[in-house]
């Protein structure tokens, strides 16, 4: 009866909670056979750590399976009448680890038990996929930059937009490609619970305090049903508290006056400083233990990291990441467990986007702190199967408040592309709530073995965004020459959605002798609509731009998409030390902020016009435009300034996009815990968006304009600094009927898939992982990237090629970064290889040394230069030659650790001295790719010179 009632239950919220995949927990398969290796039913197995303990009795095949394993280390023993019982310490469980052992017992002949301390084994039969789970070992014992994207360029095929020196660049978020996708798709997990940012696509919600880790996990490719996306799935896990009362107190600092100098001298004689640290400090406390001995535990933790940088030019910026961790997790009866966890993360920043284009005075302020709540209750039901219930909320947001007054007016230089006086202010708040119920169930039918999961998912998002240009001047003054030229007119942003998530998951992971089978199937709804807001008018010219209300709709259209996931491995070998896997995936893009606010009017509005500064005061003046000329317009109809719909419109079977993914490999196991890997994957990315401009034909409908709509309009040209060659390029225009075709639909732009666009991605990784044992760890990898476009004649509307290559049928793939700073410079992704390799020894007398050393090709340098006001299409970005003719040098950097222990009772004190960038490299991180400009070809940002940094961390 009870049995009936708890699967009433779960049948009952399967349709109205949800999840996303609880992949950081691991678990043991377990096989008990006698000395013939016939399989021994009814062999008690008994799995315990500090705070975990549970007992299973293996079934007819001798099997016997433990699910739901918190990451760490365990002990298991095995016991039978008749037999010598077996005790195996130290089985280490890594996040998202599957470890299957064989147990053999022996008649017995004693009363002893016998204990193994054989090692974990590393290569694991169950993972279709590519992954890599860094531990606590490495993320203490290695030279960190102790911050997650740092140890993302660690990771196979994962491409970041910054090198971390030291810290350098903690508390920046970098952009991140991987296996050929853009960094959209990024997934950030916190023990279960994402808390990506689905309106800043691939940004993670919060910063996390480094200290709190157990593991983190980097999961690249093959991914169960239980995963959306096709992009990099980070899962932290969280440390929790044990039977005995454990503390953590640590320092870390870095001075300027540890630090050497890198600056070239070419960029010295202009004054530059160069990228460099004045301070950083971090402190941080941990503190856990039980509540009630055996039952119920707490975790808790305090981190603030003080981060005090100089950009190339000088311009200061400052970043405080503060950080409160409290987690409780225990036993509610013996078959129901529960783990509790709130965090909050701040960032508190002063000078945030100080680039060589944005001094002092036009950086930001940040703050808006981001608490994380999360529940999950887990239900053993027998021995074989698991219930959890998953609840979360994100409390997401902040603002960014410009340092000069915002009040002024924002200049633009057109000619050397720096911004001036102040910028505009931009307040979010990005709320979500999650809800999860997902089951795992192992059972046996024949002579095949089931692990079958299945769940359902639901999760909600909330966009609320004010960006505005202050209340008097919501303008920006251009100028070029030294005179104003252009007037940016807006109409500032306030906007409200809300989009959701919902589906079904199974996945069945099948044994049958050396093979393993997985077969899943996901299903899930996306959608959503915008809120009803207000947008005041331009106080410049409000004939131009009125004040805007907006009753709000929903949107158009629904995703409703079904993914398969098949996988499949074969063990091999006298001990079964190799192993050949397949794999082969379907993902869809979760849906974002961009799609559901695409043609919401109280976006923001633009509306470009010719500018004569009558009074030389450098400031616009309503009559000082000429509103008979429009340059650009953007969510703005100047036929009707007052429209409550937007002229951007969604197509209304605007699909999700679709990414088709095949993995072939196979590992060595040279040791349990020492195993090499080498894997392909190949990617095909269809059904892309995109927002071309559009007409409307007799009867209403929208039509899309064509390349044959579009004619030579003029060249750019000039000479190349990167080589002193010449060049000349054409960009074009509209015609006379396109453009009037245009005006007349209200000059908007269409969202759509993009018919005839493909992206592919081929790569190759080699790994070679060593756990620690034996005094020392290492983990090395090499991986190649080949990314390219694919464009049919009807997927180039423009046939501009702008800068990143939008017109090469063929060409190199390479996504520009929108991070702080001279990020726009750097364009990720286009690096055809990239290597890793780090490891720890541990010397006599409590000593250890470690290294990291990593290296990629130099990224591509797109260039261009900037065409003229082009009839309402405004200036464009015009390429000059392809995307992968021009390279920044190849990037190499070496850290190094020494760590002391001294150890008195319970009392353990590591003094480290980490050193970064060794070698004091002062390669070009980025370079002006603007030929039209002064600097062209310069460096705007280098690696940050070497520095030393020390520490101390007590532990008690």
């Amino acid at each position: 009866m009870r049995m009936q009632k708890i699967a009433v239950l779960f049948l009952s919220l399967l349709f109205c909670l949800g999840s996303w995949a609880q992949d950081y927990k691991g678990s043991v398969l377990l096989t008990v056979q006698d000395t013939n290796q016939q399989p021994l039913p009814g062999a008690v197995a008994t799995l315990t750590s500090d705070t975990f303990n549970r007992t299973a009795t293996s079934d007819a095949a001798g099997q016997a399976r433990f699910i739901g394993l918190f990451p760490s280390s365990y002990d298991l023993t095995v016991s039978m009448a008749g037999f010598e019982s077996v005790k195996q310490q130290g089985l280490v469980i890594e996040t998202g680890a599957n470890v299957k052992l064989t147990i053999t017992l022996k008649v017995e002949s004693t009363q002893e038990v016998l204990v193994v301390t054989a090692e974990t084994p590393l290569m694991d039969a169950r993972k279709f996929g590519t992954s890599t789970v860094i531990t606590e070992d490495e993320l203490t014992a290695l030279p960190q930059a102790r911050d997650p994207w740092a140890v993302m360029n660690t990771v196979p095929a994962i491409q970041t937009d910054r090198v971390n020196i030291g810290g350098s660049e903690s508390g920046q978020q970098s952009n991140l490609v991987a296996h050929g996708d853009n960094g959209d798709n990024t997934t950030w997990v916190i023990d279960g619970l994402e808390f990506a940012d689905r309106s800043a696509e691939g940004a993670t919600s919060s910063y996390l305090d480094f200290g709190m880790f157990s593991q983190v996990s980097f999961g690249t490719g093959g991914s169960s049903a239980e995963v959306g996306g096709a992009g990099v799935r980070l899962n932290f896990v969280t440390k929790q508290g044990s039977n005995q009362h454990t503390g953590h107190l640590r320092l870390l600092w870095a001075d300027k006056s540890f630090q050497s100098h890198n600056i070239p001298d070419d960029l010295a004689a202009q004054g530059y400083v160069g990228n460099r640290i004045n301070e950083t400090f971090e402190k941080g406390f941990e503190l856990g233990g039980p509540v009630v001995k055996d039952r119920l535990w707490y975790y808790a933790a305090f981190n603030q990291n003080d981060i005090d940088t100089l950009v190339i030019t000088g311009a200061s910026d400052k970043t405080k990441l503060r950080n409160l961790t409290l987690k409780f997790h225990g036993d509610i009866t013996s078959s129901t467990r529960f783990n509790v966890l709130y965090t909050e993360g701040d960032k508190i920043k002063n000078g945030r986007g100080a680039a060589t284009t944005r001094p002092q005075e036009t950086t930001w302020d940040q703050d808006g702190p981001t608490p994380i709540y999360k529940l999950e209750i887990n239900q053993m039901v027998g021995t074989n199967t698991e219930l959890t219930l998953l609840a979360g909320h994100v409390g997401g947001g902040f603002q960014l408040t410009p340092k000069g007054d915002a009040n002024q007016q924002i200049t633009y230089n057109y000619d050397d592309g720096v911004w001036g006086r102040t910028y505009y202010h931009y307040q979010v708040e990005r709320p979500q709530d999650q809800v999860t119920l997902r089951g795992n169930s192992f059972f046996t039918t024949g002579r095949l073995t089931h692990d079958f999961e299945f769940g359902a998912f639901s999760q909600k998002f909330e966009d609320k965004t004010n960006l505005d240009y202050g209340t008097e001047n919501q303008v920006i003054a251009a100028f070029s020459g030294g005179q104003g030229v252009e007037a940016w007119l807006y109409r500032n942003q306030v906007s409200a959605s809300e989009f959701d998530t919902k589906g079904l998951f199974l996945n069945d992971v099948m044994e049958f002798g050396d093979f393993t089978f997985n077969a899943g199937l996901r299903y899930e709804v996306q959608g959503g609509n915008n809120s009803a807001t207000s947008s005041p008018a331009n106080s410049i010219r409000p004939d131009l731009l009125p004040e805007l209300n907006y009753s709000g709709s929903n949107q158009e259209f629904e995703w409703k998409n079904i993914s398969p996931r098949l996988g499949l491995t074969y063990t091999f070998g006298d001990h079964r030390q190799f192993l050949a896997r397949a794999n082969y995936a379907i993902y869809y893009d979760p849906i974002a902020a961009t799609e559901i606010s695409f043609n919401n009017p109280t976006d923001q509005s633009e509306v470009d016009l010719p500018w004569t500064d009558l009074n030389g005061d450098g400031l616009v003046q309503g009559n000082e435009v000429d509103d008979t000329t429009i340059l650009y317009t953007y969510n703005y109809d100047p036929a009707n300034p007052t429209a409550a719909n937007s002229v951007k419109r969604v197509d209304p079977d605007l699909k999700a996009p679709k990414v088709s993914e095949m993995i072939l490999g196979g590992e060595w196991s040279i040791t349990p815990e020492f195993v090499l890997g080498a894997t392909y994957t190949y990617r095909e990315r269809t059904d892309e968006e995109w927002s071309p401009n559009y007409y409307l034909d007799a009867n209403g409908n929208v039509q899309i304009f064509t390349s044959a709509d579009y004619e030579a309009a003029g060249t750019v040209s000039g000479t190349n600094a990167y080589d002193n060659s010449t060049y000349e390029e054409t960009y074009y225009q509209l015609t006379d009927a396109a453009l009037a075709a245009w005006n007349a639909a209200g000059r908007g732009t269409y969202l759509t898939n993009r018919d005839g666009y493909s992206e592919e991605y081929s790569g190759i990784e080699l790994t070679a992982t060593k756990r620690l044992s034996n005094k020392w760890m290492m983990r090395a990898s090499l991986s190649t990237n080949d990314w390219t476009k694919h464009l049919k004649p009807n997927a180039i509307q423009d046939p501009t090629n702008q800068q990143g290559g939008s017109t090469e049928d063929g060409g190199e793939m390479a996504v520009q970064s929108a991070g702080s700073g001279s990020r726009g410079n750097i364009w990720v992704g286009s690096a055809s290889w990239q290597a890793n390799l780090n490891g720890l020894y541990q010397l006599p007398f409590g000593m250890a040394i470690s290294a990291n050393l990593f290296g990629r090709e130099g990224f591509s340098a797109p260039l261009y230069d900037l065409s003229p006001s082009i009839r309402g299409e405004g200036r464009k970005n015009v390429a000059v030659g392809r995307v992968g003719d021009y390279k920044f040098d190849d990037l190499w950097n070496l850290d190094l650790k020494f760590t002391k222990t001294i150890t008195k009772e319970r009392t353990t004190v590591d003094l480290a001295l980490e050193a970064f960038n060794v070698l004091n490299s002062d390669t070009s991180l980025a370079l002006q790719t603007r030929l039209d400009t002064a600097n062209a070809g310069q460096s705007v940002e280098i690696l940050s010179p070497r520095i030393l940094r020390l520490s101390a961390t007590i532990h008690f």
